[in-house]
């Protein structure tokens, strides 16, 4: 999802596939592993499974204990070293990448891609310490709850292009944008320069008013601090990271929006 007039566009995934793990995640304890009525239906031959509960047993919720020993498992992935991409095939991949991302990246590591500059030089260059203000957006509307696929579909668009506009206007910077249990969620980051407090309020105020104009719902958190902000991650998979006690803070500030004003700013030294 995406607008070429922005040149930046979102893979995302959403269906039953999500529905179940959302599902499915009320009944999940810290180490256990849950298999939804649907997978453990396609591989009940393959795997040992146990009841979890009464309740989540009424509803064909299993509980993964090992795999049979017959099971044949995919083989492993190709080392991603060896792959190298084209020019024009970069430039495709590169809209899929935050501009100001990018910009950082080619900035202290002289590439944006890890497959032309190594992990660890990269990390090394580009990880620090900063302060940044970052944001919460909680996001709903009747498109998004819609079972139809394509409505839901054009609700998830409507709502990207109506927060990712102001987030370029105002200097941010998209973390995250999921949609899961919680429901969807997109989390902004500003940062670079003192003022960024500042832009995230105005940003804020004019995603509300976008939202509006497409009857979206929205609670906001923003705080702001000292944040952790580099790559995660290796050759096979990396992304961008910040991480600290103000994304907690904003995301908890987000939660309390919906009982309070729909509006919620805190600052952090």
């Amino acid at each position: 999802m995406g607008d070429k007039t922005l040149n930046h566009f979102e893979f995302l995934i959403t269906g039953e596939a999500l529905n179940q793990i959302a599902t499915t995640e009320h009944y999940v304890v810290p180490g256990d592993i849950i298999l939804s009525k649907e997978m453990h239906a396609i591989i009940s031959s393959s795997v040992a499974v146990k009841d979890v509960n009464p309740e989540a047993a009424a509803l064909g919720f299993k509980l993964l204990v090992d795999l049979q020993d017959s099971t044949v498992l995919p083989p492993a992935t190709s080392n991603p070293s060896n792959v190298r991409l084209s020019n024009d095939k970069q430039q495709i991949l590169e809209l899929f990448n935050e501009p100001s991302v990018v910009e950082k990246l080619i900035g202290f590591a002289g590439s944006w891609s890890r497959l032309t500059s190594s992990s660890h030089a990269m990390r090394s260059r580009v990880s620090r310490h900063d302060l940044c203000t970052i944001m919460f957006i909680s996001i709903d509307s009747d498109k998004l709850n819609s079972a139809d696929p394509q409505t839901n579909l054009d609700g998830l668009n409507d709502a990207f292009l109506s927060f990712y506009s102001p987030t370029k206007l105002f200097g941010g910077t998209l973390r995250q944008f999921l949609t899961d249990d919680k429901g969807t969620v997109a989390i902004v980051v500003f940062s670079g320069r003192e003022s960024n407090t500042i832009s995230a309020c105005r940003c804020a105020l004019r995603i509300q008013e976008n939202f509006e104009d497409h009857v979206i719902s929205s609670n906001i958190g923003i705080a702001t601090g000292k944040v952790f902000f580099g790559p995660v991650g290796d050759e096979r998979r990396c992304e961008m990271a910040w991480i600290g006690d103000s994304v907690n803070l904003a995301a908890r500030l987000m939660g309390k929006a919906k009982v309070s004003p729909p509006l919620f700013t805190i600052t952090r030294a």
